[in-house]
């Protein structure tokens, strides 16, 4: 760095000058921003004062220092759940409220069911209930029709013999007689020894070709 008349021997521009030297000068303002603690103002917030009453903050409750809740439309102090609390989406209207609650029953508390048109107080299932009065509880005789099968000769009960697809011509045992003629013979096995399939001789081996 080199120092320009350094002796301030070459004069300036202007009288009282030196070259290549000048003085100036600055100005400048603040403000300081003032809190208000009551009885003076202070360069600083203390956050005790004109907070909403923050300047009555403590950090601990006497018995003096809370206000009771009042519940009831402010006559109780607690709450007891017995009043004002309508029923969420009460089927009537206005809606039924908490108060009107009962802890024991008895046939006081209720009106009674009706059921049938003519009102009972007990359903018994007789009447209105889609011909449900027709119903009964035993079978006896000559309680219903009797049932009837086949339609050539009517009978009271299906005894399977006739009139399924050819069923009436099955047979339940074995006669000496062939339906149609002719006799019955007994199976010969063993070259004609036996009248039973034993599974013990006369097996001719035949292989494939």
């Amino acid at each position: 760095m080199t120092i320009r008349n350094p002796s301030y021997e070459t004069p300036g521009a202007n009288d009282g000058e030196a070259q290549h030297w000048t003085d100036a000068q600055g100005a400048g303002a603040e403000d300081v921003a003032l809190f208000d603690i009551g009885t003076r103002q202070v360069p600083f917030e203390a956050f005790e004062a004109l907070w909403d009453n923050n300047d009555h903050a403590q950090v601990i409750f006497g018995l003096t220092d809370l206000i009771s809740a009042l519940f009831e439309s402010g006559t109780h102090q607690h709450e007891s759940f017995e009043y004002s609390w309508a029923m969420p989406n009460s089927p009537v209207s206005p809606p039924r409220f908490n108060h009107a609650s009962e802890s024991v029953f008895d046939s006081e508390n209720f009106d009674a069911a009706g059921f049938d048109a003519a009102l009972e107080e007990v359903e018994d299932f007789e009447e209105e209930w889609d011909d449900n009065e027709d119903s009964i509880s035993d079978i006896s005789a000559g309680t219903f029709p009797a049932a009837s099968f086949d339609a050539g000769v009517p009978e009271a009960v299906e005894d399977f013999e006739e009139e399924w697809d050819s069923n009436e011509n099955s047979e339940t045992g074995f006669a000496p007689t062939v339906p149609g003629g002719g006799t019955l013979s007994a199976a010969q096995f063993d070259a004609g020894a036996n009248a039973f399939e034993n599974f013990e001789g006369a097996w001719v081996m035949t292989l494939p070709v």
